[in-house]
C-alpha cells in the first residue's frame, strides 16, 4: 500500500529545542533495544518507525514480500536483511537529506537536521514461527524474544503421543498383535529372499540367514527357514529334472545322427557301385552283348539305392533340426529359469521394503501409545530450519534451544524399535 508523502516540512524553534533535548533521552531508548542488535529484519516483521517531535514522520508497516516498507517522505525503503541499528542509520541519512533539501530556502537550515538518535524503531511484531509434527496443534505461533523450543511446543498443546496414528477403537494390544504379525511376515520374506538368492547362485551347501531383529522367536524363524529349504530343494529338483530330460533327448538324437551318418555313408558307397555297374551294362547293351531285362534290372537297382540314400539324407536333416530345437529349448529353459528367479527376487525385495515400512509404522504407533515392542524407550527428536542471509539451514535442536523469528520446528516422537527395523 502506497503512502501519500509530504511535500514540505517545517520545524518551530520549540520543536527543535525539544528534539535536541530528546537526543539524550533517545540514547537510553537505543540501549533498551540491544536485543535487536544482531537480529536481521525479514519479510513479515512489523515495524513502528518514528522521528521524535515530528508527528508526520511515523509509520506502522509490515515488511512486504519485496523486503520493503513504506515511510512518509521517503516512499518504499528496502529493509530486509538489515539490523535495527543499520536501518536507523539508513533512515537518518535519507531523512536528513530530504529535510535539508526541503528547508534549504529557510533562514535556519541547521535547525532542520535530524540526528540518528532521533529516529526510533521498534519491532512491534516478529514474523511467526511454525511448529509441526507430533504435537497437539501444529501450525503458526507468535514469536516472543527468548522463546525456546519447549515453550513453542507447550503453546501448541504439548506432545501428542498418538496424533493421527491411533483411532479411538485401537488399543495397545491390537497394535502389539499387528506388530507381531508383521514381524512374522518380515521374517518370512527375509527367508524367501535367502532362498531365491541361493537358487540363483546354485549353491550346494548353504547356511541359514541371520535372524532378523523383530518380534519373532528363534524356533519360529527356524521353522520358516526349514520350509523355505524344502521349497528350494523341490524347485531345484524339478528344474534339474527338466534339464536332464532335455539333455537325455539331445544325447539320444546325437546317437541317432551318428548311426544315420554311418548308414548314409554305406548307402552312398553302394549307390556309387550300382551307378558304375549301370554304366558298364549300358555299354554292353549298346553292343547287344546283354539282354534288355538285365539292363532294366540294373536300372531298378540304382533307382532303389538312390531312393534309400535320399530318404536317409532327409531323415538326417529332420534329426538335425530336432537337435537344434532341443538346444533352443534347453537355452530357453535356463534363461527363463534365471529371469523368473531375478523377477521373484525383485518382487521379494519390493515386498520386504513395504513390510519394513509398515513394521516401522507399527513400531512408531507402539511408541506413541506408550508401548515399546522390543523393550526400547520413547524419545523425541526436534529439528529447526532457519533462514538466514537468503539461505535455509536445518539443525538438530533440544527443548532448550532458543528460537528465532521465522523458524520452522519439526517434532517427532519415536522408539528404539523403529531404528532396529530401519537398519535391516
Amino acid at each position: 500500500m502506497k503512502v501519500k508523502f509530504m511535500t514540505s516540512l517545517s520545524f518551530s524553534p520549540n520543536v527543535v529545542a525539544i528534539r535536541r533535548y530528546a537526543s539524550a533521552v533517545a540514547l537510553l531508548l537505543v540501549a533498551s533495544h540491544t536485543a535487536h542488535a544482531e537480529y536481521r529484519l525479514d519479510i513479515g516483521d512489523i515495524l513502528d518507525v518514528s522521528v521524535f517531535g515530528v508527528a508526520e514522520l511515523r509509520a506502522h508497516s509490515r515488511i512486504g514480500i519485496d523486503g520493503e516498507i513504506s515511510f512518509p517522505l521517503l516512499g518504499e525503503i528496502q529493509v530486509a536483511g538489515l539490523t535495527v541499528p543499520q536501518l536507523r542509520s539508513k533512515l537518518q541519512i535519507l531523512l536528513d537529506e530530504q529535510v535539508s533539501h526541503k528547508t534549504s530556502s529557510g533562514p535556519d537550515t541547521a535547525s532542520g537536521r535530524i540526528g540518528v538518535n532521533e529516529v526510533t524503531i521498534d519491532i512491534a511484531e516478529y514474523r511467526p514461527i511454525y511448529v509441526n509434527g507430533d504435537i497437539a496443534r501444529a501450525g503458526e505461533q507468535s514469536f516472543r524474544p527468548g522463546m525456546t523450543a519447549r515453550q513453542a511446543i507447550l503453546l501448541c498443546g504439548g506432545y501428542d503421543l498418538a496424533r493421527g496414528r491411533m483411532n479411538s477403537s485401537t488399543t495397545p494390544t491390537d497394535l502389539e498383535t499387528d506388530y507381531d504379525a508383521m514381524s512374522v511376515e518380515f521374517a518370512r520374506e527375509k527367508a524367501h529372499i535367502w532362498r531365491v538368492e541361493n537358487e540363483l547362485a546354485d549353491q550346494g551347501g548353504r547356511s541359514p540367514p541371520e535372524m532378523p531383529k523383530v518380534a519373532i522367536s528363534r524356533d519360529l524363524f527356524s521353522q520358516i527357514i526349514e520350509a523355505e529349504t524344502d521349497i528350494l530343494k523341490s524347485d531345484e529338483t524339478n528344474y534339474r529334472n527338466e534339464v536332464s530330460q532335455l539333455a537325455a533327448s539331445a544325447r539320444d538324437t546325437d546317437a541317432q545322427l551318428t548311426s544315420l551318418d554311418d548308414q548314409i555313408k554305406r548307402q552312398k558307397a553302394e549307390l556309387d557301385l550300382d551307378t558304375q555297374d549301370l554304366a558298364k551294362i549300358r555299354q554292353l547293351s549298346d553292343k547287344n552283348l546283354i539282354t534288355m531285362d538285365r539292363l532294366s534290372g540294373e536300372r531298378h537297382q540304382v533307382f532303389q539305392a538312390t531312393t534309400q540314400f535320399f530318404q536317409s539324407t532327409a531323415q538326417r536333416a529332420q534329426l538335425q533340426k530336432e537337435r537344434g530345437d532341443l538346444d533352443m529349448r534347453l537355452d530357453k529353459l535356463t534363461g527363463d529359469h534365471h529371469v523368473a528367479l531375478v523377477r521373484e527376487l525383485e518382487d521379494a525385495d519390493i515386498k520386504l521394503a513395504t513390510i519394513r515400512t509398515r513394521l516401522q509404522a507399527a513400531g512408531e504407533k507402539l511408541g506413541k501409545a506408550g508401548t515399546v515392542a522390543d523393550g526400547g524407550s520413547r524419545s523425541s527428536s526436534i529439528t529447526v530450519t532457519r533462514r538466514q542471509d537468503q539461505t535455509s539451514t536445518t539443525f538438530v535442536a533440544t527443548e532448550d534451544t532458543t528460537l528465532m523469528p521465522g523458524d520452522v520446528v519439526q517434532v517427532l516422537l519415536g522408539s528404539e524399535s523403529e531404528a532396529n527395523v530401519a537398519q535391516q
